[in-house]
């Protein structure tokens, strides 16, 4: 879809910010996904798809286990605490605590993504 520049005037506002605050933009997201024709997502929704890049991530192989799911872990109270984000609330918070296994809950937050992509792919 080809838009004109006047159709994305909200948008271009919003991505000349150099602050984000939720008081002050959270209008000007909304008005400019209605731009896009896009409804925001919920927090349960925003959520989960932070949680599956963040799980792609993970499953790549690409990056820390333990950074990917101490992300999750730090947006888990703001979703709603969904049951199918503990595996990483633990593992992270294991992994932390315990210096001799790290390589241990590593492993098991990479079999938590793998299970949680297959989680949502039958969604």
């Amino acid at each position: 879809m080809v838009w004109r520049s006047a159709e994305l005037g909200l948008l271009r506002e919003l991505a000349g910010l150099t602050t984000a605050t939720c008081s002050n933009e959270r209008g000007l997201i909304e008005s400019a996904l209605g731009e896009l024709g896009k409804e925001p997502l919920d927090f349960s929704s925003a959520g989960r798809l932070l949680a599956t890049l963040l799980c792609q991530q993970i499953v790549s192989g690409n990056t820390s286990p333990y950074e990917r799911a101490a992300r999750i872990w730090s947006i888990y109270g703001r979703c709603g605490m969904p049951q199918f984000l503990i595996p990483f609330v633990g593992f992270a918070s294991e992994w932390e605590d315990d210096l001799n296994h790290r390589e241990h809950y590593d492993k098991l937050i990479v079999e938590a993504a793998k299970k949680f992509l297959q989680y949502v792919s039958s969604l």
